[in-house]
């Protein structure tokens, strides 16, 4: 009988520790019981349960006996963290994973039954090496992007922002304005549309209708026919003609020495924004023209040389004030008759320009040199003269003005485009005698000073001469003159 009673005790006793563990299971968290379905052996050990004592009068057991019954009946004690034998099972950790784990990670978590495993938590712990399998199978709990920090470094296929200086291919940075003392490079600006000189000048004033005529208007164009028919007509481009240079505020500077006494002139030169890949005309006259609309002045020069020690020039001049020029020069010093032009009449003056080609009319008046002109003897606008050898009432002095008769109907010519824009020009604002020459000349800008060369297509692929042919010279008339002679 007692024998049999130790044994229902016994029994008892398992059945009543089976049914504790079952109890405490449920109390845990969501990520206990997944550890636990897929193997993993919780960290918190369970608790020791106590046989229950019989209230009845206790038979004797021997000391064995209680041994075997107390190792039956009461659970495994817990293992001591401190033991540095490996552990048979691992304990899932409940906190989110560390990015960068891998499969030689160790995890280490505190688990209870009422805790969830946050930080902090102060059950015993289980330290194991994760296996490879399990790592891969079991996803980071709440998975986070990693936010990069301010010095995360440009990735390689990220775009470098304009002028980066650290970029060897950065596209460089616009020009900054030349400091003082600074050397600064080429500024060459495109012809302006707007004319130099003065609105009211008579380069850019239109003619009325009404202009008074010279009385010996009829002889002085008998003339002049007389001069296209001996010696032809040409337009200067390529040689005698005005290479005109526009350049900007920035643009160096170079001296041009002056080969003759002229302080006064010579002071002018000194520091001329010429570009460095200035060219003057071909031809003995050797002109060029320096534009500067920013501080409103004009160089010109006469045989113009680019020599070993820079530029030198015979002689030239110098305009202030070009906007409101009245289209000569004005200058009186130590020296006058400033201007390359035999009259002072300035080069760019009654010059084709560039803009007017783009524009595919002219707005002002022409130049025109002619072979022989009234000796000592000049007409307004002209200033001077050079003219020698000719006499009697039908030369022509330097500075006479010529006009289309106003009548003559230009669309029914049947003109080239070219001879239609300067027949216009001339019945518009008139044709200036200007200097003098070995034909009777028109002036065209130099296409050394031009981005592309429009002439050949202007000329239509032949001569100038050819052009000017189908020009309506005896329909001309020649305005009122105001000659002054020098002794």
């Amino acid at each position: 009988m007692p024998k049999l009673k130790r044994r229902m005790m016994v029994s008892f006793a398992a059945l009543f520790g089976s049914l504790a563990l079952a109890l405490i299971g449920p109390g845990m968290s969501g990520q206990t019981q997944s550890a636990q379905a897929a193997g993993v052996v919780r960290c918190q050990p369970a608790k020791p349960v106590k046989a229950p004592v019989s209230r009845g009068k206790k038979a004797p057991v021997s000391r064995a006996k209680k041994a075997h019954v107390a190792r039956k009946a009461a659970p495994k004690k817990p293992r001591s963290t401190k033991r540095k034998r490996p552990q048979p099972k691992a304990v899932v950790s409940c906190a989110k994973a560390t990015n960068g784990t891998t499969a030689k990670s160790v995890a280490t978590k505190a688990v209870s039954p009422s805790s969830t495993g946050g930080a902090g938590a102060s059950s015993p712990t289980v330290t194991s090496t994760l296996p490879s399998t399990l790592l891969a199978a079991t996803p980071p709990a709440d998975p986070v992007t990693p936010t990069p920090s301010p010095a995360t470094p440009t990735q390689p296929d990220t775009p470098t922002q304009p002028g980066s200086p650290t970029q060897p291919d950065s596209p460089p940075q616009p020009d900054s304005p030349p400091q003082p003392n600074e050397p600064a490079g080429d500024q060459v600006l495109p012809m302006p549309s707007v004319n130099p000189f003065s609105p009211t000048s008579f380069w850019n004033a239109p003619l009325a209708a009404t202009a008074p005529l010279d009385p010996n208007s009829g002889g002085l164009v008998q003339e002049l026919v007389r001069q296209v028919n001996a010696y032809g007509t040409w337009m200067d481009t390529y040689s005698y003609s005005v290479p005109v240079y526009v350049v900007g505020p920035n643009q160096a500077t170079q001296h041009v020495t002056l080969n003759v006494w002229a302080p006064d002139l010579q002071a002018e030169f000194n520091a001329v924004p010429i570009p460095s890949t200035a060219v003057a005309a071909a031809g003995t006259d050797e002109h060029m023209t320096v534009w500067q609309p920013s501080t409103d002045k004009l160089w010109e020069f006469w045989k113009m040389q680019k020599q070993s020690d820079g530029w030198h020039a015979q002689w030239g001049g110098e305009m202030d004030n070009v906007s409101t020029n009245p289209g000569y020069f004005t200058h009186s010093g130590q020296t006058n008759n400033w201007g390359a032009t035999a009259t002072s009449l300035p080069l760019l003056g009654g010059l084709v320009t560039q803009a007017d080609l783009q524009r595919g009319y002219i707005n002002h008046a022409l130049a025109m040199a002619i072979v022989q002109t009234t000796a000592k003897c000049w007409s307004w606008p002209a200033q001077r003269t050079d003219g020698a050898g000719s006499t009697g009432t039908t030369s022509i002095p330097e500075g006479t003005r010529f006009r289309l008769n106003p009548s003559v109907n230009i669309a029914s010519l049947n003109l080239p485009p070219i001879t239609r824009m300067l027949a216009q020009a001339a019945q518009t604002y008139g044709i200036v005698v200007r200097d003098k020459g070995g034909d009777v000349a028109l002036f065209g800008q130099d296409p050394n000073s031009m981005a592309t060369n429009p002439w050949p297509q202007e000329f239509e692929n032949t001569y100038s001469s050819v052009m000017l042919a189908h020009f309506p010279w005896a329909d001309l008339e020649a305005l009122q003159t105001n000659t002054t002679c020098s002794s």
